[in-house]
C-alpha cells in the first residue's frame, strides 16, 4: 500500500503543475500573479513540491487509524522519486524525438 500511493501521489502532483496548472487549462488560472511566488512554487509550478504536498495531507487522512510518521517519510520521498523518473522519462522520450 505504501509504494502504490507513494507513486499515485507523484503521478497526481506531476499530471497537476505539467498538465492541469497550465494555462488555458482547468486549473490555469487559479494560481495566476495573486500569490506570492513562495505559494504558487508549491501549488502550481513546481512538480516535487506538489507531488510532497500531496503525500503529506493525504497520507495521513488516509492512514488515521494506524499512523506512523516512518511510513509519511517515506510515502513523501517516494512520490518525489516517482516525478523524478516521470521527468528522466519525458526526457529521454523528447530528446530522441
Amino acid at each position: 500500500m505504501l509504494v502504490s500511493y507513494g507513486i499515485l501521489f507523484g503521478i497526481l502532483g506531476w499530471i497537476h503543475v505539467m498538465i492541469l496548472a497550465q494555462d488555458g487549462m482547468i486549473f490555469g488560472w487559479i494560481w495566476r500573479p495573486r500569490f506570492p511566488m513562495w505559494l504558487s512554487k508549491i501549488t502550481r509550478s513546481c512538480e516535487y513540491c506538489v507531488a510532497g504536498q500531496i503525500a503529506l495531507w493525504l497520507w495521513p487522512a488516509r492512514t488515521y487509524m494506524d499512523y506512523n510518521v516512518v511510513d509519511h517519510i517515506l510515502v513523501i520521498g517516494l512520490s518525489i522519486f516517482t516525478v523524478e523518473v516521470i521527468n528522466g522519462i519525458k526526457e529521454n522520450f523528447t530528446r530522441d524525438n
